[in-house]
C-alpha cells in the first residue's frame, strides 16, 4: 500500500508499473496453482485408497436370510431417524416412498431380489 501511495504522489508512470507488479504475480500464481493441483492429483494421490468400499465390507454385515421374518417387514411404514419409509405394491410393481423432514419426498421403484433383499431401480423427487 505504501508503494502505491508513494507512486501516486511522486510519478504517475511509476503507479502503472507498480500495478503491473500486482497483476503479473496474480496471473502467474493462478496458472501455477492449477498446474500444481493437476500434478498433485496425477502423481501424489493414492488412487487405490480412494476406491469406495461396500457397506458390507466396512460394517462387516452378515446377510441372514429368513423368509418368514422378511415377509413381515416387506411392505408397510417404517421409521428410521427423521426418515419415514413406506414400501408398497401397486399394479404388480413395488415402490418405496422416503419422506424426510425438511426435504422433498423421494419415490423409488424397487425390485425384490429375494424375500429379504431389494434394489432401487428409479429415483423420482415428488
Amino acid at each position: 500500500m505504501y508503494l502505491i501511495v508513494y507512486a501516486v504522489i511522486n510519478k504517475k508512470e511509476s503507479f502503472g508499473i507498480s500495478l503491473l507488479g500486482f497483476y503479473i504475480p496474480h496471473i502467474l500464481f493462478s496458472i501455477g496453482l492449477q498446474i500444481f493441483l493437476i500434478i498433485n492429483q496425477i502423481f501424489f494421490t493414492d488412487h487405490d485408497k480412494n476406491e469406495p468400499k461396500s457397506l458390507l465390507e466396512i460394517e462387516k454385515i452378515e446377510l441372514v436370510s429368513n423368509p418368514i421374518d422378511c415377509n413381515k417387514i416387506k411392505y408397510g411404514t417404517f421409521v428410521n431417524g427423521i426418515d419415514t419409509i413406506i414400501r408398497y405394491s401397486e399394479n404388480n410393481k413395488d415402490y418405496e416412498l422416503i419422506k424426510t423432514i425438511g426435504f422433498e419426498d423421494k419415490l423409488n421403484r424397487i425390485k425384490w431380489l429375494d424375500s429379504c433383499s431389494y434394489v432401487r431401480i428409479i429415483n423420482k423427487v415428488l
